[in-house]
């Protein structure tokens, strides 16, 4: 194996560490944390929706979760 090619190896490795030690998740607009409080939660159709308040800025957020394997429903057209 030539030296360049396991320089590439080693700096591909690096790389991907860095990128698992990233944070992962929602970024809050106004402050850029990722760090989110859960206030509400209430049912829709097709799974929950969830209120979220910044810990930092108090910014609030909603966002809707359903489960992996389940399809976004599809809309029906009627005639007129």
């Amino acid at each position: 194996m030539s030296e360049d090619t396991t320089k590439q190896k080693d700096l591909l490795s690096d790389q991907q560490t860095e990128q698992e030690l990233e944070p992962q998740g929602i970024k809050c607009p106004k402050c850029k944390c990722q760090h989110w409080r859960i206030v509400n939660t209430a049912p829709i159709a097709f799974g929950v929706r969830r209120y979220r308040r910044c810990r930092h800025c108090g910014y609030t957020m909603s966002t809707r979760e359903r489960p992996e394997n389940q399809k976004k429903p599809e809309k029906t057209r009627t005639k007129k």
